[in-house]
């Protein structure tokens, strides 16, 4: 409503402010969602409709068309367009600053955000390493031994007992492998 009066009071459809309606239309789009910008779309073409409307029926006085021929503005046409100006583009700018305020935090909240899941992976990967390393030694050495004591390096070794150590090497390549599979 205020940019159509401005428009009125500026050239009616001759105004050089008409343009700003797509402004307008381009921040909302911007700013919010698909329906409150074809609503608001709609108010544009509802508000310049009626001051069209109101012209051409003699409601409204046709205004002139500032910058015509013959016609030198006065001093308050002169403040006043100055005023619509900075409205003009006083808005728009007030809401795109705003935009940036939110996007910069958003970026920074997912800047932060990054940086923990890059923490938490690295930790996790720690977690990993030193899981993998205290759990899969110890079941090594068992290995080792068995074969050595298999091999008969402790002294003679019977048949028995070579089973024995071939039952502690296959029991501990098992849970070698159930290791592995929880560390994965």
């Amino acid at each position: 409503v205020c940019l159509t009066g401005a428009i009125y009071f500026t050239g009616g459809p001759y105004s050089p402010l008409v343009a700003t309606y797509v402004i307008v239309i381009a921040v909302h789009s911007l700013l919010s969602n698909t329906a409150i910008t074809i609503v608001m779309a709609g108010s544009i073409v509802l508000a310049f409709s009626t001051m069209m409307i109101g012209m051409a029926t003699g409601i409204l006085a046709a205004t002139p068309v500032p910058g015509a021929p013959g016609t030198v503005p006065t001093l308050g046409y002169t403040f006043t367009a100055i005023g619509f100006c900075i409205f003009v583009v006083g808005v728009p700018a007030f809401f795109a600053s705003a935009t940036m305020r939110l996007l910069r935090a958003k970026e920074r909240d997912l800047e932060q955000r990054t940086a923990e899941l890059i923490q938490v992976n690295t930790q996790r990967g720690q977690f990993i390493a030193s899981m993998t390393h205290e759990l899969r030694t110890p079941i090594h050495g068992v290995q080792g031994l068995s074969d050595v004591i298999a091999a008969g390096v402790y002294g003679p070794v019977t048949e028995k007992q070579k089973e024995a150590c071939a039952s502690i090497k296959r029991s501990a390549q098992s849970l070698l492998g159930l290791v592995d599979d929880v560390l994965n």
